[in-house]
């Protein structure tokens, strides 16, 4: 199956490797956002140390984006999927989560900053304001990434992971 999800516990293989798919290089960044919370909804549920791997991988994976709220969607996504401590040993360890999420954190402060500035620049050239209801929502995502992304590798490192 795309993400290696046992066919009993989650979706038909067709729609793992659809949603996989869309989390990676969907459409659009909105596509790529929802399929990453869908991936985040499957991992609070599926708590299987093989099919939540699977899904974490793809999650640290998409941290990667390019784009900014598709980064902080999927940072966001892994505190919730990991916030209890069920799946430190088995599924955080292995993948190194820490370590790459330590990485990801580096950027976070200066990815929001550029894309605040830049969507700020494309909203007032398309005659819309800073009160877009989308640029709002994104922006309180990202700031929600940045803001506790730290305090959650901290909460982890203090368990000794």
């Amino acid at each position: 199956t795309a993400l290696g999800l046992p066919g009993l516990l989650a979706l038909p293989a067709p729609a793992q490797a659809a949603l996989a798919e869309w989390a990676r290089s969907g459409t659009s960044e909105v596509v790529r956002v929802h399929a990453i919370r869908a991936l985040a909804t499957l991992g609070t549920v599926l708590r299987d140390a093989s099919s939540n791997a699977a899904i974490g991988s793809l999650l640290l994976d998409s941290t990667a984006a390019p784009s900014a709220p598709v980064a902080a969607e999927a940072v966001i996504a892994l505190m919730d999927v990991y916030a209890e401590d069920d799946l430190n040993d088995s599924v955080m360890r292995p993948l190194d989560m820490l370590t790459r999420l330590d990485h990801v954190n580096k950027g976070v402060a200066g990815a929001v900053a550029a894309w605040v500035t830049s969507e700020k620049q494309r909203l007032k050239a398309i005659g819309k304001g800073a009160k877009d209801p989308d640029y709002v929502l994104a922006k309180a995502r990202l700031q929600e990434a940045k803001t506790n992304l730290p305090r959650f590798i901290a909460y982890k490192r203090d368990l000794g992971l």
